[in-house]
């Protein structure tokens, strides 16, 4: 009997905590979904996927609340309660490591953030309909990671090239040998290369996503004059030119 009155507080805590979120009160619905966590582990032990349900809600709550660092944190312990239950390649998992990689561009941990949305998007290739809205979002995510990681690369090549400029006044600071700025404009040149290759990556994920949503909603669809928008300053960052000559 204990353990059912137990059962049914946990119960009834987690949909109150549900109940409060519908209604905007966010600090009592993470105050209850902590308390809902804390109650399922003491009766169903700390890896039962009630649990992760749970902290999942909780970390949406952190999430929302711009508490990046805590939805990261909850998130992973979420995940790591998931991929017991259901193994590393369930939808649920998608799900988790999707969010994850939302998290961690807040905080633009952009390796990280690239890393999760990529396995999310394989484990829905693998498990959803290709024409399922949920993989065109994952790929339109995972664009973006590579999209403002090249503009990141481009733009600090830009700045790091034009000081190896040299001026008409001759008023550098410092005078570059020739042997030590070729040196650099190979570096540059290297960094270049990089920036092309992000570009590369991006496109296609950007052209699949829109033909997903295209296929599903219509060509009018809002997200698609985003990701159309997302493509356009792609293709003028691959126009862009740069103030130092290509070696490559």
């Amino acid at each position: 009997a204990d353990g059912q009155e137990s059962y049914a507080v946990a119960q009834s805590t987690y949909n109150l905590a549900i109940v409060y979120e519908h209604s905007g009160q966010t600090d009592n619905a993470e105050l209850f979904y902590k308390q809902a966590a804390n109650l399922w582990e003491t009766v169903l032990g700390p890896n039962h996927i009630n649990v992760a349900n749970s902290l999942t809600k909780l970390a949406n709550i952190y999430a929302n609340q711009s508490n990046a660092r805590a939805a990261e944190e909850t998130y992973l312990r979420a995940l790591e309660i998931q991929q017991i239950n259901f193994g590393p390649k369930h939808v649920a998992v998608a799900d988790s490591l999707f969010n994850l990689g939302r998290v961690c561009m807040k905080q633009e941990k952009y390796d990280e953030a690239e890393r999760f949305y990529r396995e999310s998007a394989e484990i829905m290739e693998a498990e959803l309909d290709n024409d399922n809205p949920r993989l065109a979002v994952a790929l339109y995510s995972l664009a973006n990671v590579y999209h403002i990681r090249a503009k990141h690369e481009a733009e600090y090549n830009t700045n790091f090239a034009a000081k190896l400029t040299p001026a008409t006044d001759h008023t550098h600071d410092v005078a570059l040998s020739s042997q030590r700025l070729a040196a650099l404009r190979t570096q540059i040149s290297l960094r270049q290369r990089v920036v092309r290759e992000l570009y590369a990556k991006a496109e296609p994920l950007y052209q699949r996503a829109a033909a997903i949503l295209t296929d599903i909603y219509g060509a009018d669809y809002p997200t698609l004059k985003i990701i159309r928008d997302e493509l356009t300053l792609l293709h003028q960052g691959q126009a862009s030119p740069n103030s130092v000559s290509r070696a490559d």
